[in-house]
């Protein structure tokens, strides 16, 4: 086992996890100390995580699929940086600022283990799939894009108007449901082969619809052989579950960093394999330059200098709690609730149960409720009955469902509260 520090972990971040005011729901099933992970480490450890986060005890909040809230300790550094900018003004601006940026691009290439080159900060993973989509250079006329029903929004736009300019063809398909590894896999496999003119597609690692993990892997390796290029959507993925960029195998990546990397709002940042780089467009507002790199794909104008001082932070954090031991903790969040709720007569469980396809985030939907204002009703009614604050989403082919997206500041105490009041719901 082992040994836990609070006073060393936590750096002055204080204060008691409360887990919300108790509301009746019938009896009380707890499933919270089945989980591998808790076995790997003292509760004590996981109490103190949860205290370390600043939160609203009037709700049980499992929507955290729109961002991660900061830590208190990594809140407390980013208001000493936004206090530090303030008060030096553009002195800071035109003297450190851009030393300061290399070295957050510099720290995050060291994770991903490729080139600081390679990497560019952006505000967000939308921006940097703008870029890495939008720049996308080898497609031309008679060639055609791909993307899933699961995929997010602004992504199919981005291939919808650069096939327009480029006079290429939309490829759409619906993942299947429910979803295995071989048969999302095969959907995939199947697309190119009804399509041999796919020249370029979106896999989403992680869904921001359904959770579901994508067999990004296995994919890349199917499209290269058959020369499809591929741009990951990795705005939910790195933070929730441990993986190796290199092993993915993908040459156009973007990230979100105030998601699962617990940042202030408003940072990401994107890969290129620098192979590729001549592939993407520069940003039109960047000038030549002798040596290419990524940043040359972005142009942003003022950033927030303290929140992107903040990464440091945010990243230092996940190193104390252990990225491996964050992505089983969130699995087991997700476990503690979603694994129950298969057997509850109703309700249908989105996510597989494959520990290769799920991570923290999950949807469900009650069994016949398809349409998007059937599941937001549902989302009202956990909320105002429960306590329980969740989200909607429409996207999946096969009808709306409810995401549910615990984060380290909860406890399984709501996870378990989320299953009874789905029980009470149905009963």
């Amino acid at each position: 086992m082992i040994p836990f520090n609070r006073r060393q972990f936590f750096s002055g971040a204080s204060g008691l996890a409360v887990t919300g005011a108790s509301l009746a729901l019938g009896a009380s099933v707890s499933h919270a100390a089945t989980p591998d992970i808790d076995k790997a480490m003292p509760t004590e450890f996981w109490d103190h995580i949860s205290a370390g986060y600043d939160r609203n005890d009037s709700i049980v909040n499992l929507e955290h699929g729109y961002w991660t809230e900061m830590p208190i300790s990594v809140r407390k550094a980013f208001e000493a940086h936004t206090m530090r900018i303030n008060r030096d003004g553009s002195y800071y601006a035109r003297r450190q600022w851009h030393d300061d940026k290399a070295g957050v691009e510099a720290r995050l290439a060291g994770y991903l283990g490729c080139k600081p080159s390679e990497v560019a900060l952006t505000r967000n993973a939308s921006e940097a799939l703008q870029a890495l989509i939008g720049g996308y250079l080898p497609l031309g006329s008679g060639d055609a894009v791909l993307y899933a029903d699961l995929d997010y929004g602004s992504v199919k736009q981005n291939f919808e108007t650069l096939a327009q300019k480029r006079g290429a063809r939309v490829i759409k398909i619906d993942l299947p449901e429910p979803a295995t590894h071989d048969n999302v896999v095969a959907a995939y496999v199947q697309a190119m082969n009804d399509h041999p003119n796919i020249k370029y597609m979106v896999l989403t690692h992680v869904s921001n619809q359904t959770g579901l993990v994508v067999p990004v892997k296995e994919i890349i390796k199917v499209a290269k052989s058959r020369g499809v290029d591929v741009v990951v959507d990795a705005a939910h993925s790195w933070g929730q579950i441990d993986f190796d960029l290199k092993d993915l195998g993908a040459d156009f990546v973007a990230f979100n960093l105030h998601k699962w990397i617990e940042a202030p709002l408003g940072v990401g940042f994107l890969y290129i394999n620098e192979d590729r780089l001549t592939d993407i467009a520069r940003n039109m507002s960047q000038g030549p330059s002798k040596t290419p790199k990524t940043s040359d794909r972005i142009y942003y104008g003022t950033m927030n200098f303290a929140t992107v001082l903040t990464v440091h932070d945010a990243l230092d954090y996940n190193d104390r709690v252990g990225w491996g031991r964050k992505a089983k903790r969130l699995k087991t969040m997700r476990d503690i609730w979603a694994e129950p709720a298969r057997a509850i007569q109703g309700i249908e469980v989105l996510t597989p149960s494959d520990p290769r396809m799920s991570a923290g985030i999950t949807s469900f939907r009650l069994t016949g409720q398809k349409t998007f204002e059937e599941n937001e009703a549902t989302v009202e009614r956990l909320l105002s009955e429960f306590g329980i604050f969740t989200v909607a989403r429409k996207a999946p082919a096969k009808g709306a469902c409810i995401r549910v997206t615990p984060s380290l500041s909860n406890s399984p105490e709501d996870c378990d509260r989320l299953y009874n009041a789905l029980r009470n719901i149905l009963s």
